[in-house]
């Protein structure tokens, strides 16, 4: 192995891609408004079953072990570089590059995203734990934009515009050449970014970077061992959160109906709903899965994860190709003509082609091909790819 890693990091970072894999192609790899189309029975009920577990959560976790990883890579620069803040900024730009290019072939990029909020973290890594915590947190739950929604909805101010043409966006998808694609992801990159901004989604992402970095900071993760009591408590206290959230949830959701309330501000709740779900279900994973990689018996039994999650970065490109060729009309054409029950299908099976190709690199090489790309043009060198 090319350093010590961290396997239940590893498997946690399998787990997170294998959520996105689903709910990318549960929506036929569109990552913005289509017009409506009918479905049947057994594609709501897994819906619903996505939607509950795995969508928002996948894409959380990925970015709380972002953040978890830039504590652990700058403090391993820190270790050997004269200026290790140059050097990840230098591997924030190399990231930057590659998320304007996959951008343009997929608008759901999470790349460029991540390397933005990168050098956000780069400026918030010295802050106290006092002053991180309670950042995290209330980035997490959106609280910013929860405010700014009451403020608009007191003042009554107009709704934001639709980001684009939800036909004009299929027509693209399904009969659109590889130039009319990137020209249409082109123009909708401010589009893009808009929704980050109005649904909060940008602050909720940095948030979960910021709470990885207390995490790591604070060691919780890297001797699971010693702290096997705290992260007990936490998956409990996540679960019984769950629980009481739910309860809660389906009071004011009787009450709102029982008395008509329909007003912004009852819409705003059920998003902080959303928002400490989120939260809930990202600390179940983390705490139990870790709590499991613990166990012998349950490591041999989750391993399959580890080799996608060592090779992130490709594995996650290679999805999306896997998309497109399936979903666009560059490839198959299959988005809203296959039922999104076929396309959860779809999607499991191209991850686990991904895992067993990404275990079969890997026991030949030290990296996956776009991590030694990438840990090559950080360093300014090419470094040793093939296993002695």
């Amino acid at each position: 192995m090319a350093e010590e890693r961290l396997a239940h990091i590893d498997a946690l970072r399998g787990l997170a891609l294998a959520g996105i894999a689903l709910v990318h192609f549960a929506d036929g790899f569109a990552a913005g408004p289509l017009p409506p189309a009918p479905s049947d029975a057994l594609s709501s009920a897994l819906m619903q079953v996505v939607e509950s577990f795995i969508s928002n959560k996948a894409y959380a976790l990925f970015a709380f072990l972002f953040g978890f990883s830039f504590y652990l890579q700058m403090s391993a620069y820190g270790r050997r570089e004269r200026h290790p803040d140059l050097r990840y900024a230098w591997r924030l730009v190399l990231l930057l590059l590659l998320g304007v290019l996959h951008g343009l072939f997929w608008l759901g990029d999470i790349l460029l995203i991540f390397a933005l909020l990168g050098f956000g973290l780069m400026a918030l890594r010295r802050a106290d734990d006092e002053v991180l915590l309670p950042l995290a947190f209330a980035l997490v739950l959106n609280l910013p934009g929860i405010c700014w929604d009451i403020v608009a909805a007191v003042a009554d101010l107009p709704p934001l515009p639709e980001l684009f043409d939800p036909h004009a966006y299929l027509r693209v998808l399904q009969h659109g050449s590889l130039a009319e694609l990137l020209r249409f992801h082109l123009e909708a990159q401010p589009a893009k970014l808009a929704f980050q901004v109005g649904s909060g989604r940008l602050a909720m992402t940095f948030g979960m970077f910021a709470l990885g970095l207390w995490v790591a900071r604070n060691g919780w993760l890297q001797a699971p061992q010693q702290y096997r009591h705290g992260l007990r408590t936490a998956a409990l206290a996540g679960l019984l959160g769950q629980l009481a959230m739910l309860a809660v949830a389906i009071v004011f959701h009787m009450l709102a109906a029982a008395f008509q309330w329909h007003s912004p501000l009852s819409a705003l709740v059920f998003g902080l709903f959303g928002s400490v779900h989120t939260l809930g279900m990202v600390t179940i994973y983390v705490a139990g899965l870790t709590l499991l990689m613990a166990q012998p018996h349950w490591h041999a039994r989750l391993a399959w994860l580890l080799p996608a999650g060592r090779m992130s970065l490709s594995v996650y490109l290679a999805q999306t190709v896997c998309g497109l060729l399936l979903f666009y009309g560059i490839g198959l054409g299959l988005v809203q003509k296959t039922p999104q029950a076929l396309n959860l299908l779809l999607g499991a099976l191209c991850f686990g082609a991904l895992a067993w190709a990404s275990r079969w690199w890997l026991a030949r090489y030290r990296y996956g091909p776009l991590e030694w790309a990438w840990r090559s043009a950080t360093a300014l060198r090419p470094l040793p790819l093939k296993l002695s």
